[in-house]
């Protein structure tokens, strides 16, 4: 299987929605396949990512088998990357003023001032703001700019890799399945996969 990105943080959302087909293995089977280094901020990782068990047990997985790491502020290399970690906290801290340390918004927040302070240009997140959060004060218009990868941008690259339309649409209506909106949310979703994500022939 071909690696889609070398290195990407992972955040909660993103591992809840993948982690919906509870008999399968997604986390590991799938976004293992495309993602060569995976890196969890350990306030998501000890915080966040607590249930479903699930979801828990296959970031376990990555974990022992070193496909996945652990990072904060002691796995930087330098201290110039730590003092960088600790301005980019600030800074998107005060763009947002809901954020709350150790609450709301906190592991994006932590996982994007990591991945501005370690060079890490990926971030798998469904949080629909993050790309112009990212955009307005970490990105200047380089290659080492972050890239919000969302549900759709993942499937796509599923099927670039060569997966089944059928398994990719599985995931798709799953991972986007609202149970509030049931119906609704179903319909929309195979609209969204039949004539955006991979209209058939």
């Amino acid at each position: 299987m071909t690696i889609k990105w070398e290195s990407a943080l992972l955040d909660a959302d993103f591992t809840f929605k993948m982690g919906k087909l509870d008999q399968e293995k997604i986390i590991v089977t799938h976004v293992g396949a495309l993602i060569e280094k995976i890196y969890i901020h350990r306030h998501i990782y000890e915080k966040e990512i607590l249930t479903p068990q699930s979801v828990r047990n296959q970031i376990d997985e990555l974990l022992e088998n070193g496909k996945a790491e652990i990072v904060d502020l002691s796995t930087l290399p330098t201290q110039v990357e730590k003092v960088l970690y600790q301005d980019m906290i600030t800074l998107l801290k005060e763009t947002d003023p809901s954020t709350r340390e150790n609450g709301k918004n906190w592991g994006e927040t932590v996982s994007l001032a990591y991945a501005k302070a370690n060079n890490i240009p990926y971030f798998l997140s469904d949080e629909s703001t993050l790309q112009s959060i990212a955009d307005e004060y970490l990105n200047s218009g380089n290659e080492q700019d972050i890239k919000v990868i969302r549900v759709k941008d993942f499937i796509l690259a599923l099927k670039e890799a060569g997966y089944k339309r059928k398994e990719c649409k599985k995931i798709w209506l799953v991972a986007t399945f609202d149970p509030s909106r049931k119906i609704e949310s179903r319909e929309q979703a195979k609209k969204a996969f039949d004539e955006e994500i991979w209209p058939q022939d």
